[in-house]
């Protein structure tokens, strides 16, 4: 009876329904592609639990599995498994474009969960999501409560320190050492931790537009007022040099890149879904509807090629945001509230 009600299903039973069995076998054999292909990532530690990675290769079996069921109805199970081989095709193929150097991105889910740490300012652009604790592989990256790199002070301690403050871009947030590593963590070492405290106002990609709007609205943490502060600058400044028709402000490129670079953009260049198909939807309608300006780029263009692109620009008039690949050293791990 069972059997009966399966060769039915597929169509192969009297009168046969070729229609069906044709949906049949495309999910079984599309199927069959799907799993060798999350083995070949599996096997070379590409594709790990709870990744957006993972997801997306149950979201490709759910569709396959859904298309098989519905194969009774081959108008509603060609769709669905169409949908997936699109996006089977789209994920994969980008992945092994960018392998070949063929591609800048890629819009396969990536194998660990990202999150940049930061968040939208309407006037900074971006800043640290305050009491964040994260970091990549032997590292760790804290947020204090006010959005400073490193530890939390209370006003009461402070107040029987100087109190230091820098400021800076990546190279000040120090985004390759843990906390305890970081330049004004060994300042505050040097100088002696029962006497002074350095507070890490940096942050990745400011340069000296960032740190002035800092230190007129924003130098205060913990309550105190620092008694001097230090300045490490210059190359994010650079950025901007010889620009065309640069606003004194860094408003034309540096600040909008900004959003993207730190990744406070509710749906970016950067912004990858489950479902390919879907990630360059939400990009397009991004570009078309998103009401922040971004940075001018030649590249903008080349149409799906611009679409496509992960970094806020790579042409030669507009460099790579440093803090677009100095994000990911963090990102693998993700961040959890402190």
């Amino acid at each position: 009876m069972v059997w009966n009600r399966v060769m039915a299903h597929c169509g192969l039973s009297w009168p046969h329904r070729p229609e069906r069995v044709l949906a049949v076998l495309t999910a079984v054999a599309f199927g069959i592609v799907v799993a060798a292909t999350a083995t070949g990532f599996v096997l070379a530690g590409e594709l790990d639990r709870h990744t957006p990675r993972e997801l997306y290769f149950l979201y490709l079996a759910g569709l396959i599995v859904l298309g098989f069921a519905l194969a009774r109805w081959p108008r509603l199970a060609v769709p669905l498994l169409a949908l997936a081989m699109v996006d089977f095709c789209l994920g994969i193929g980008s992945h092994v474009l960018r392998e070949l150097e063929l591609a800048d991105s890629s819009i396969l889910p990536t194998n660990y969960n990202p999150a940049s740490g930061f968040t939208w300012h309407p006037l900074l652009q971006g800043t640290p999501i305050p009491s964040l604790k994260g970091g990549a592989t032997g590292l760790t990256i804290t947020h204090s409560s006010e959005g400073t790199r490193g530890r939390d002070y209370t006003e009461e301690e402070l107040r029987t320190k100087t109190v230091v403050a820098i400021f800076g871009g990546s190279t000040t947030y120090d985004i390759g050492v843990s906390d305890n590593d970081t330049w004004s963590a060994r300042l505050e070492e040097a100088l002696g931790e029962n006497a002074y405290a350095v507070i890490n106002h940096g942050v990745l990609g400011y340069s000296t537009v960032e740190n002035l709007i800092q230190t007129a609205f924003y130098q205060d943490k913990f309550g105190i007022a620092p008694a001097c502060a230090l300045y490490y600058v210059g190359w994010n400044d650079l950025r901007s040099a010889h620009f065309s028709r640069r606003d004194s402000g860094y408003a034309r490129y540096h600040l909008p890149s900004q959003i993207d670079s730190l990744k406070v953009r509710r749906i970016g260049t950067g912004y990858v879904s489950t479902s390919p198909v879907f990630t360059i939807l939400a990009r397009m309608i991004s570009l078309w509807a998103d009401t922040a300006v971004r940075p001018p780029c030649r590249a903008a263009s080349r149409g799906a090629a611009a679409i496509l692109r992960s970094k806020p620009c790579s042409c030669a008039m507009c460099a790579p945001s440093p803090p677009s690949t100095a994000t990911a050293a963090f990102a693998p791990s993700g961040w959890a509230r402190s």
